[in-house]
């Protein structure tokens, strides 16, 4: 992985994401909480040295990308190259996340399965928790077993409105309501 650079703020439905590259792709999107998180705030809450220098533009279409993805266009977020670090064992897990289609959900155990992992859902759950590219790497996608929405880092109502928008859930009508 090549030393990232911050490259924008982006404002979403679901609050405003950081986004940082390297010459080589996305290193790293996260929901930063706080419109008010300074930039070195954000980039060490993003496991990115505070040295990292602003990188101008937008290098790799993030902001386009993500914007035809908010407006349905499912598979726009697909061709846009990464550059994440992580275990031989997390790579594989996020790869096999980004494969999964939109509007589909599979659980940990499910997935740990495929990777002939059996009972290794918890191992599964934590390399997904580390997932350093929010939306892009699509853990949103990953259900418990029983179908619930659990562990989401930034929050289980983003996890709803995510799988609401790729149609993998019918929209909460009494969130939609009441708040």
């Amino acid at each position: 992985m090549s030393s990232p650079q911050l490259i924008c703020p982006i404002d979403s439905p679901l609050g405003r994401l950081q986004a940082w590259s390297s010459p080589a792709g996305l290193t790293r999107l996260v929901f930063v909480e706080d419109d008010a998180l300074s930039d070195d705030l954000a980039q060490t809450r993003a496991g990115i040295p505070r040295a990292a220098p602003a990188l101008p533009g937008d290098p790799h279409g993030l902001k386009a990308a993500l914007r035809a993805w908010l407006a349905g266009d499912f598979d726009a977020l697909d061709h846009l190259p990464l550059d994440v670090a992580g275990t031989p064992f997390q790579l594989e897990v996020w790869a096999r996340l980004r494969a999964l289609p939109p509007g589909r959900t599979t659980t940990y155990g499910a997935l740990a399965g495929q990777m002939g992992q059996q009972g290794g859902a918890r191992a599964v759950g934590a390399a997904v928790g580390r997932n350093p590219v929010a939306i892009v790497i699509p853990c949103h996608r990953v259900i418990g077993a029983d179908g619930g929405l659990v562990d989401f880092a930034w929050g289980l109502p983003r996890k709803r409105w995510l799988l609401e928008h790729e149609g993998a859930l019918q929209p909460d009508r009494q969130g939609a309501l009441f708040g």
